[in-house]
């Protein structure tokens, strides 16, 4: 079975592909393909070479003692190429073809290796640079960008409790629970706190890694001002008795200004002004921004000062744009 998870980054295809393996309850190993680009590290050198050695998958299978595990090929669209070497893309479509999987040989061993009961799992950021017949034989399952609410979900059910396990606060959800007496310490989190996060200071990202950066953020100088008080100069923070809120009011003082603002361009009555629109570039990649796009209205020829094809010169007008725009944008303007 041969499965590829394509989307943008951050929105989880590796931990999609750690969980099916603890799922199975198959061993599981990453091998990142990024940059690669000699075939030998799949296929391994020959033992006529001094630093000869098996490739890559077959080492795998023997560190994990297992004929059958969970192989994350992680980054399979960024592999190389080198024309003096060959095509690493070729090389895995000897290995991820069903059809040859079972008679896959390493030049190492020189006999043929059966891979037909491992499950691979691919993981990419676009299929546009991939080999089309590679493509062709696996199954291609596209990740989407997480919803503002998916992300609220990840962080109060995921993020939150993952970082007060690190920095040894007690995370409590907003409103704020009762806490038994063996626990003082807590940290509220509201949920407008997150969704402000999500809007202005993760730049509209697809997945959830700036978020998490930015909670990491708002932890680091929580415990940096709990260090700097004489009361909480313990050897851990648990033992520190911690009450603190994080809201809309002074999130600035963790995160400062914000690096987006959504009410750009925008008045008092919720209404773009006359002159400015909005636009959106996307890539398949994940990649992106929203455009703020502002006309100015220019008047040319309105004095005549001139003769008559004087006139008409100045009446011509121009356009002109600012910015790197590309070919397809100057001609949609």
């Amino acid at each position: 079975m041969v499965l590829l998870l394509t989307g943008p980054p951050g929105v989880g295809k590796t931990s999609i592909a750690k969980s099916i393996g603890e799922c199975l309850k198959r061993p599981t190993t990453i091998i990142s393909m990024g940059g690669q680009n000699d075939p030998m590290h799949i296929k391994g050198s020959k033992r006529t070479y001094v630093d000869s050695q098996p490739g890559i998958f077959v080492k795998e299978l023997q560190r994990l003692e297992c004929k059958n595990p969970v192989i994350v090929i992680d980054e399979i669209d960024k592999v190389g190429f080198n024309s003096m070497k060959g095509d690493v893309s070729s090389t895995l479509l000897e290995l991820l073809n069903p059809e040859q999987s079972n008679q896959f040989r390493d030049s190492y061993l020189d006999l043929e290796f059966d891979f037909s009961e491992c499950i691979f799992i691919c993981t990419s950021n676009s299929i546009a640079n991939m080999l089309g017949p590679l493509i062709d034989r696996i199954e291609v399952i596209n990740v989407p960008a997480y919803l503002p609410i998916e992300k609220l979900n990840i962080a109060k059910s995921y993020l939150m409790p993952l970082l007060e396990k690190e920095y040894g606060f007690k995370y409590l959800p907003a409103p704020a629970e009762v806490l038994s007496s063996d626990h003082k310490e807590k940290l509220t989190l509201t949920d407008a706190a997150i969704m402000e996060i999500i809007h202005h200071y993760t730049g509209h990202e697809a997945g959830v890694r700036n978020l998490k950066k930015s909670m990491d953020r708002i932890f680091r100088k929580i415990v940096a001002k709990l260090e700097n008080q004489p009361s909480s100069a313990t050897p851990q923070i648990s033992e520190t008795t911690i009450d603190y809120q994080v809201n809309t009011k002074n999130l600035e003082r963790f995160l400062d200004v914000p690096m987006t603002d959504d009410s750009f361009y925008i008045d008092i009555n919720k209404e773009l002004p006359i002159g400015s629109a909005n636009g959106l570039a996307y890539v398949q990649d994940g990649y992106g921004a929203v455009l703020k796009i502002q006309f100015i209205k220019r008047i040319y020829g309105k004095d005549k000062t001139g003769t008559e094809e004087e006139e008409k010169k100045k009446g011509s007008g121009s356009f002109t744009h600012t910015g790197r725009l590309g070919e397809v944008m100057q001609e949609s303007t």
